[in-house]
């Protein structure tokens, strides 16, 4: 009895080893593995119930054996029955045949992997899976498809061409874009060495450059391809020499340089082009610099003469004397003012105009800058029709043309008639592309007896930068400027020419039916009533003498040149002026800066700023500022008078 229970007793130990045995190999599989038992037919994932779950299973699942032990595979796994998975494991209960489960990617909320299973049954009636996370090697193996796909693609597709060469400078690939561009199929240019597309290699000379490229080394050259045309077709060839297992091939990509090449050519036109563009702007920030100071001393001009003269009797020569120096200072400010035209960066603003008066004044700068061997005519009908536009911009197109003009006259002299009407186009039962539409028009006409021209010149006059002229003498931008700006008040223009007896230029602007805007011209000197004015300039003539303007006007009046100053005077007393007039350009503390500062202090106080010139202040940029009134210097007493008086009676 005591051998048969000691026989027992080494049974049950010797299956315990065996256990312990199988359970430490099982656990430390590197493989995850599962044992299933197997219920109903076994078509379901709810149908295989997990007896056991190796570490590895657990690692990979994220789970405790106690929550996998006696679930079904479809409760670890919600879509293992759309995996494939379960009718290769039901095969294999029914047949007893294992079977290997192909790399296959089960995708839920939780995993997206790819795995691996082997699968058998035991003598027991259990499922086992064997399964590997083989994630990581499929999606290189994915990654390097998509490369070899994606590379393919770029080549096949790439706009240049693209050649692969042997160490024997014959082609083992090309791609579409070589073939048109050379007009050769694929299987041609294959069946052919190096020098039958490149006449600048030989097959020695391809030999020698074989062996000075080095190997990995980016190079780039430009030589001629051999289109089947028997013409040459330049190309920019970039590439390297590049080893694959023990082949060295060259992978080259040449680019079709024809176009590149035109373009050169044209390089150095468009090169001096530019520079003559800037040399154009420099010349228009020089003239709003030069603006600025020449506007500074006609206000000490202007202001000291008016105050002289009103010192001076009626009757008194030197009073008439005066006179003529106010006009003249006055005709200095108008072409300082058109100067300031082409200077200028404000946005175009159009209103509707009484376009006589706007060319009547454009003449004055225009005769004033004229050689006098050159005769102006000029016929500027009152009955015109107001228009809608931009002053400034309509004043460029007659400088332009009167320019463009003068030119073309000879140096004994000539003839530049200006006339401006109303016109009328009627409807047309023939409508023209070119033709202006049916109404009323002003015809603005610039007609010179000069050079001339001839067709082929014609035909680009309004092209960018087209000139006839010497580099020096213009940058071959007016007329397109001037076509830019009728364009812009949709208008027209056309140019007549004859070879040899001169040009005309007639531009039709569509006429306004609306009122023209008022433009109230006000001579008498609007008296002051004691307010208290502190009157700011860096200048020490020009601080003095819009005191001294301001005082004669019925105002307490006070000045500084410091900016600085002025603002302390507002901080330590804020109520103690009813207005400030600032010039803008100031050291230490510009105008525009010290006005925002008393607005901090005082938030309403009346303020003007004036200016000779300055690119980042215009009437616009004042107004958002909340400053009263934009002022251009130079100012005459009367100007001073009205716009002062305006601020202090509408604040």
């Amino acid at each position: 009895m005591k051998s048969k229970n000691d026989t027992n007793i080494n049974i049950k130990a010797t299956l315990a080893r065996n256990e312990a045995l199988f359970q430490g190999l099982y656990d430390n599989m590197t493989s995850g593995s599962a044992i299933y038992e197997v219920l109903h037919d076994g078509s379901k994932g709810s149908d295989y119930i997990v007896k056991k779950f190796n570490k590895k299973s657990l690692e990979i699942e994220g789970k405790t054996l106690g929550q996998v032990i006696g679930k079904s595979l479809f409760d670890l796994r919600p879509n293992i029955d759309d995996y494939g998975l379960i009718p290769a494991m039901k095969r294999v209960w029914e047949t007893g045949e294992p079977c290997v489960f192909p790399v296959k990617i089960y995708e839920d909320d939780i995993f997206s992997n790819y795995y691996e299973n082997y699968i058998f049954k035991l003598p027991t009636g259990e499922i086992v899976t064997i399964y590997n996370d083989v994630t990581d090697q499929k999606n290189a193996e994915i990654a390097l498809q998509k490369s070899e796909q994606k590379y393919r693609h770029l080549i096949q597709t790439a706009s240049d061409a693209i050649y692969l060469i042997s160490e024997n400078g014959r082609f083992s690939d090309v791609n579409p874009a070589a073939c048109s561009m050379l007009n050769r199929s694929r299987e041609e240019i294959l069946n052919l060495d190096i020098g039958g597309i490149d006449p600048n290699f030989s097959v020695e000379g391809f030999y020698e450059f074989w062996r000075e490229t080095p190997l990995d080394a980016p190079i780039i050259f430009e030589t001629t391809h051999l289109h089947k045309n028997g013409s040459l077709v330049p190309v920019e060839v970039s590439g390297q020499k590049f080893q694959v297992g023990e082949d060295v091939f060259f992978f080259g990509i040449a680019r079709n340089i024809a176009d590149r090449k035109k373009a050169e050519a044209e390089h150095a036109k468009l090169q001096a082009q530019l520079m003559q563009s800037r040399k154009m702007e420099s010349i228009g920030t020089l003239a709003g610099g030069i603006a600025h100071e020449f506007n500074n001393i006609l206000s000490i001009i202007i202001g000291n003469n008016e105050l002289i003269m009103e010192d001076l009797p009626e009757w008194s020569f030197s009073r008439e004397n005066c006179k003529e120096i106010h006009v003249a200072g006055l005709r200095a400010r108008d072409i300082v003012k058109h100067l300031l035209t082409f200077s200028r960066q404000d946005d175009s603003i159009k209103k509707s105009m009484n376009i006589r008066s706007v060319v009547k004044e454009s003449l004055k700068l225009i005769k004033s800058t004229t050689p006098t061997y050159i005769e102006i005519r000029e016929d500027l009908s009152p009955d015109c029709f107001p228009v809608v536009g931009d002053a400034t911009q309509i004043n460029q197109i007659l400088i332009n043309l009167v320019n463009n003009a003068v030119y073309a006259l000879p140096a004994s002299g000539g003839r530049i008639d200006i006339e401006l009407s109303g016109t009328v186009i009627p409807p047309s039962n023939r409508p023209s592309v070119n033709k202006p539409a049916p109404g009323k028009y002003v015809r603005l006409l610039v007609r010179d007896n000069g050079s001339g021209m001839d067709k082929d010149i014609l035909e680009k006059i309004f092209d960018p930068y087209f000139t006839t002229k010497d580099v020096d003498e213009g940058s071959g931008l007016g007329l397109s400027v001037v076509h830019g700006i009728v364009q812009n008040h949709n208008g027209s223009i056309t140019c007549d020419s004859i070879k040899g007896r001169g040009t005309t230029f007639t531009i039709l602007l569509p006429a306004h039916d609306g009122p023209v805007e008022a433009q109230s011209e006000q001579n008498t000197t609007l008296p002051g009533r004691g307010e208290r004015i502190l009157y700011v300039d860096d200048e020490p003539s020009i601080a003095k003498l819009g005191k001294r303007h301001l005082a004669a006007l019925g105002y307490n009046a006070f000045s500084t040149t410091d900016p600085v100053e002025a603002l302390e005077m507002i901080k330590s007393e804020p109520n103690r002026f009813d207005l400030i007039i600032s010039d803008m350009a100031m050291p230490k503390l510009p105008g525009d800066r010290l006005i925002a500062e008393i607005l901090t202090v005082k938030p309403g106080m009346p303020t003007m700023i004036c200016t000779g010139y300055s690119s980042r202040m215009s009437e616009t940029t004042a107004s958002e500022m909340g400053i009263k009134t934009f002022l251009m210097k130079p100012l005459n007493k009367n100007e001073l008078a009205k716009k002062v008086r305006d601020v202090l009676d509408n604040n």
